[in-house]
């Protein structure tokens, strides 16, 4: 396997105009970029490399894919982060929103509330929108093409169609797959024949109607499937899983089945059994349904509809990323026998931002920690040092463009302390 070793400007170079289209224009292809950025320096794949070159991580192309547009979003992105709690967030996006996006909770937890992601929290698209309560709002909802910013994909809502027979092959195939991973309950073996299937039912939905918990109901068998991947992959169309959960399902026509034919005897009466099955069921299922992909985090065609509407990046970000911070990322400064500096080399946008503080974290009690911004100096600290955690609002010492923070290594008196220091954008 070939290990590429590469910085991170030159990486997400390759990823951008891979994970979204270069159309998209430049504030959303920069949102892009620290999504990006922020998936990039989470991810450990393997003791031997942090990301492989595809879905399963990050798509990237390497340097035949860059392109102008998508160059400049990464350049001019350089270091920063979104952070919550003072650390990069794992910045989940996907392709389309139905017009709300969901927990992380709810779709890759257990649905019960947790800390893991408190930033991964359902964002509306429409301030008037409320959770979708019942199976009338999900229709309501799907069957509308105002509900969400994302109306010119075209995986804002879709449909799925399938003949009773034709869904009950794929079910016979995709049940004991999901089995398999764990995801279908009784687990479906396949021994038994999925035949007579009657309704396909919602037990559990999400904040945007996202279905996470399936009955799938047949005159063979019961089973519920759980996750909202699971249920996208075991209603395969043509092979393909479905592009989202969010979705009703409607069925059209009946016909009787019956599992005993009435047996003709020799002299030519016919002969009834006594228990002939004469029960009903749909001729076809439509699986109505709004969005594509898991739901968590950033849309991207929102993304790209939020810069239309004149949304600079950081607004993007912040549309649907909960309390986030924008800065750049914690450096810890140490003493080192080696006089190595810690520097920070990061593009201030004036169009974007109109303050830029610098926090330090002091809580150690360092005496000392000259640093310097551009060509400006800050040799004496001991007056600031007395204070714990601070911030100075540096934006004077800024320029449109590239900017260098230098802290020099803390002195052997303050061998053993640290200090913390970020700039954070606003």
């Amino acid at each position: 396997k070939n290990i590429n070793v590469i910085d991170i400007q030159s990486y997400l170079k390759g990823v951008v105009p891979n994970e979204m289209p270069i159309s998209f224009g430049l504030e959303a292809l920069k949102a892009q970029a620290v999504a990006a950025r922020n998936y990039a320096i989470n991810a450990k794949m393997s003791t031997n490399y942090d990301l492989v070159d595809t879905t399963a991580a990050q798509v990237y192309n390497g340097a035949n894919s860059y392109r102008d547009i998508s160059n400049k979003a990464v350049d001019e992105t350089r270091s920063i982060y979104a952070l919550y709690n003072e650390k990069p967030i794992m910045a989940q996006y996907f392709s389309t929103s139905a017009g709300i996006t969901d927990d992380w909770d709810d779709v890759f937890g257990d649905g019960k509330p947790s800390n893991n992601h408190p930033y991964l929290k359902a964002r509306f698209d429409k301030p008037n929108q409320k959770p979708i309560t019942s199976e009338a709002d999900v229709k309501k909802f799907l069957t509308s093409t105002t509900t969400g910013i994302d109306t010119n994909s075209p995986k804002f809502r879709w449909s799925v169609e399938f003949e009773r027979s034709e869904l009950e092959n794929v079910l016979h195939t995709t049940l004991q797959q999901q089995s398999k991973a764990g995801l279908v309950s009784p687990k479906y073996d396949g021994d038994i024949k999925l035949e007579g299937l009657k309704e396909i039912k919602p037990i559990k939905r999400t904040q945007s109607g996202k279905i996470t918990e399936l009955e799938i109901v047949a005159k063979s068998g019961t089973y519920t499937v759980k996750k909202e991947l699971g249920i996208r992959r075991v209603l395969k169309k043509n092979g393909a899983m479905l592009p989202n959960a969010t979705f009703f399902v409607e069925t059209e026509g009946e016909e009787k089945l019956s599992s005993e034919e009435p047996e003709k005897e020799t002299t030519g009466l016919i002969k009834l059994f006594d228990s002939i099955d004469f029960e009903k069921y749909p001729k076809t299922f439509k699986i109505v349904g709004g969005g594509f992909g898991h739901g968590v985090g950033m849309s991207q065609f929102g993304a790209y509809n939020l810069s239309k509407m004149g949304k600079k990046y950081p607004e993007i970000l912040n549309h649907y990323y909960t309390d986030i911070r924008i800065s750049t990322y914690p450096i810890t400064v140490l003493y080192n026998d080696y006089n190595i500096h810690y520097k920070t080399d990061f593009f201030f946008d004036k169009n974007s931002y109109e303050t830029a503080y610098l926090y330090v974290d002091n809580r150690k009690g360092a005496n000392e920690f000259p640093f310097k911004i551009n060509d400006y100096d800050f040799s004496d600290t001991k007056a600031v040092a007395l204070n714990r955690v601070f911030k100075i609002n540096i934006t004077q010492y800024l320029k449109e463009g590239g900017n260098l923070i230098d802290f020099a290594p803390l002195t052997r008196e303050n061998k053993g302390k640290y200090i913390i220091y970020r700039v954070e954008l606003q």
